[in-house]
């Protein structure tokens, strides 16, 4: 690692609690500088995509061997958006926004259900 650029493999905190894992580098884009992570596929061998950050999204870059990175790239899967769901005694529909429709809660079974 020289001073001038960086490249290693890391584990990559962002902003928003999420993390990657893969080979790290600086990149010049536009006269501004970014953080490549190349992300290693949690499914097999090899990488699944090259993602530019800006190093104001980054909390955190913490190098580790290739081996250790080969090893966690199961922190490479991100896990599915979840709606909270209150129930409708809670929700006083004359503060809702315009325009917003509260789901009854037997239409949101029926909703749960697909």
């Amino acid at each position: 690692m020289s001073r001038d650029t960086f490249e290693a493999w890391a584990v990559v905190e962002l902003f928003g609690h999420r993390q990657l894992i893969g080979k790290v580098q600086e990149a010049q884009i536009g006269g501004a500088t970014f953080i490549r992570v190349d992300v290693l596929d949690p499914n097999k061998p090899g990488f699944v995509t090259s993602q530019m950050y800006s190093p104001q999204a980054i909390y955190c870059i913490t190098p580790v061997s290739e081996e250790v990175a080969r090893k966690k790239k199961g922190i490479n899967i991100q896990s599915p958006l979840h709606q909270l769901v209150l129930p409708s005694a809670l929700i006083d529909p004359e503060r809702m926004a315009p325009g917003v429709r509260m789901l009854r809660d037997e239409e949101q079974q029926e909703e749960d259900e697909y």
